[in-house]
């Protein structure tokens, strides 16, 4: 893939690795910090710790305005999702 293919985005190199993943509503900072408390309330009850050398990443499903599935979903729902990644490791010694 070129710059050329993305543009006006940026393409970025993703760093591999474990991710948690859960969903919030975009734009809602309340609904961002409890899906963001949640995920940290589940990797406190794992074998898993957050690893702090990658960045959190998050992704908008509904980009694609065009495509008819997600106006349908944005619609049922009454809101856009926000797709939100915390990096995850296995805890030392395990």
């Amino acid at each position: 893939m070129k710059a050329a293919d993305v543009h006006p985005l940026e393409l970025v190199d993703f760093p591999g690795g474990l991710y948690a993943m859960a969903v919030s509503i975009d734009e809602d900072d309340e609904s961002i910090q409890k899906v963001h408390d949640k995920i940290d309330q589940w990797v406190a009850t794992t074998n898993f710790e957050v690893d702090n050398t990658r960045s959190f990443m998050f992704n908008m499903p509904y980009l694609d305005e065009a495509n008819e599935y997600q106006q349908d979903i944005v619609k049922g729902l009454g809101y856009r999702q926000m797709q939100r990644y915390v990096p995850i490791k296995l805890k030392e010694g395990q």
